[in-house]
């Protein structure tokens, strides 16, 4: 039989063991009701998330390709009504930003911090983009669960962001667009509201612009037309054209472009020897066209005369580009320097480029 002292023992060893499961049950209940309070002290619109949606991991794999290669000069950061410069508005696009080297970061129904997600999963281009345009921020609030100030310092954090990726780079952070066609509409208090925060928010980050260019989607009596947004929130091709003219004056600043670089280079489709015969040339209107030699040896350029007959006008080194004054309708073919025929390609009216391929 057990002595007393021992028995004592043996019932303070086992009530630890019944204690212990309580103990860990209270912490775990503390930890877990603590957590969402702390969860609920952050800001959500400054607190970058991915959005669990394969649409969305796929076009962020294709802006990963595109930001690998680089050669960007402006990044278009925003929601669906950037991206929309990818349908409604591609005429407008094709005109007013692709000659500014511009990649289309925008994403139907991202907020603030869905882009803040996406920023922070980029890879850095080596050379520093001139410009962004920011247009961020109205899926935070309106149908969002954010406020108007939460949603204002997701903004900001996003300038912030970019800033910190690329610190000389101009950044034009634009006011939230108005939606809905009365003035009255709760969304429309919510926007002006968050756009009324902005200024200050803006004011101590380097090399940002605030610009709202929302009254210009307006009457005078500030009711919104279907004639500019078909369905209160996103631009139609005429709302497209208005954007575009609005921010072009600080694009030109931003950037520092000139007209000539401005200018829409056509892509002139290379035709490999073998295949189709080069037509003789015909006399078109005067145009520029830029010749790049991909190639590791040189080649020599070939003007195929209105008669048909071949005339040399220049040797192309290794890796090299040609600038030279052309005709529409030209035919210029390409030879190695045994004059061994590699392809031919013909002038455009507009001013164009070729690659000669490796």
């Amino acid at each position: 039989m057990d002595s007393p002292v021992r028995q004592k023992r043996m019932n303070l060893i086992m009530m630890r063991f019944r204690l212990l499961p309580l103990v860990v049950s209270i912490a775990t209940v503390s930890i877990l009701q603590l957590e969402p309070v702390e969860a609920q002290s952050k800001n959500p619109a400054v607190t970058p998330q991915a959005r669990i949606e394969e649409w969305w991991f796929a076009r962020h794999t294709e802006n990963i390709g595109q930001m690998s290669k680089g050669d960007i000069d402006l990044l278009m950061v925003g929601d669906s009504i950037t991206q929309n410069f990818e349908s409604i508005g591609v005429k407008v696009w094709n005109r007013h930003f692709k000659p500014y080297k511009a990649i289309n970061l925008g994403f139907g129904g991202d907020r603030t911090n869905h882009l803040l997600w996406r920023l922070d999963h980029l890879p850095l281009l080596k050379k520093s983009p001139k410009g962004a345009v920011v247009l961020i921020g109205t899926n935070n609030i309106c149908w969002g669960s954010d406020t108007p100030k939460q949603a204002a310092e997701g903004v900001q954090a996003v300038a912030q962001k970019l800033h910190n990726l690329y610190p000389k780079m101009r950044i034009l952070v634009q006011g939230v667009l108005p939606r809905r066609r009365q003035l009255d509409h709760p969304h429309r208090k919510q926007i002006n509201e968050l756009n009324s925060y902005l200024p200050a928010l803006l004011k101590d980050i380097p090399h940002v612009t605030f610009l709202d260019i929302g009254p210009k989607f307006l009457d005078e009596k500030g009711f919104l037309s279907k004639e500019m947004m078909p369905d209160t929130t996103h631009p139609s091709e005429r709302g497209h054209e208005i954007w575009a003219a609005a921010i072009e004056s600080e694009l030109k600043k931003m950037l520092a472009l000139t007209e000539q670089e401005l200018i829409e280079i056509v892509q002139l489709n290379w035709i490999p020897a073998g295949g189709a015969a080069p037509p003789r040339s015909t006399l078109g209107e005067a145009t520029t066209i830029t010749i790049k030699n991909t190639r590791a040896q040189m080649v020599k350029l070939y003007w195929v005369e209105y008669e048909g007959a071949l005339l040399h006008y220049a040797d192309i080194a290794a890796g090299a580009t040609l600038k030279r004054g052309t005709f529409s309708d030209a035919t210029w073919v390409i030879t190695d320097e045994k004059e061994k025929p590699l392809g031919h390609f013909i002038a455009t009216v507009k001013p164009s480029q070729v690659d000669i391929p490796k």
